[in-house]
């Protein structure tokens, strides 16, 4: 029985024999693909190749973006703290130093001056008449006194900026006030004198 079956399945397959390669079938097959290209389907296939390359790049390139970002917002942040304690402690507290030793200085070496009638008023203090002080005839000093250390830490960062700014020019009076580098400490048009850092009580 099993062998009756096996003689049907065995008549049953369709002995063909392998073609011949020869060269007219190489020409034929060659013809046959030729003839069976298409410049639409072609340039389909590549527009689609170059679009998966090129989505495969961009997820690449957009990966290392973000791995670079993840490296490097720690050191930012870090950065930026200490940029921002520099701005905000460092850089009063030295100026601080810098105004209350320079004013001691002028004390030491010139005394304190004597006041003379007042000359104006501003929102930060008055302007006094002074008739000479540190060699210096007349002077104009003003007196100011900080009501916090905030406006402290503010007057002692301007005296300390004013101090190494060689060439600053001021408007005073419709005249120009020539800050001096060698002589940092106050500002002159002729006999005219405005001095800034002594700010130790002077009555």
């Amino acid at each position: 029985m099993l062998w009756e079956q096996i003689k049907q399945i065995i008549q049953r397959i369709t002995w063909v024999s392998p073609p011949a390669i020869t060269s007219d079938w190489k020409r034929k097959v060659a013809q046959d693909a030729i003839e069976s290209l298409s410049a639409s389907k072609l340039a389909k296939s590549i527009c689609s190749q170059f679009r998966t390359r090129l989505n495969s790049s961009h997820e690449a390139f957009a990966a290392s973006l973000r791995q670079l970002e993840d490296g490097h917002s720690g050191r930012l942040e870090k950065t930026e703290d200490l940029w921002l304690k520099v701005r905000k402690d460092h850089a009063p507290r030295l100026a601080r130093l810098s105004l209350e030793s320079r004013s001691l200085q002028d004390v030491l070496l010139h005394g304190k001056p004597k006041l003379g009638r007042e000359l104006g008023r501003g929102q930060y203090g008055v302007v006094y008449l002074c008739d000479s002080w540190g060699g210096h005839f007349p002077c104009a000093l003003k007196s100011v006194v900080p009501p916090d250390e905030k406006h402290w830490n503010d007057l002692a960062l301007e005296f300390h900026y004013m101090r190494y700014v060689s060439q600053v020019l001021f408007s005073f009076h419709m005249d120009v006030l020539k800050f001096s580098a060698a002589n940092n400490h106050y500002l002159h048009r002729q006999n005219l004198v405005c001095y800034f850092s002594t700010l130790h009580s002077v009555h």
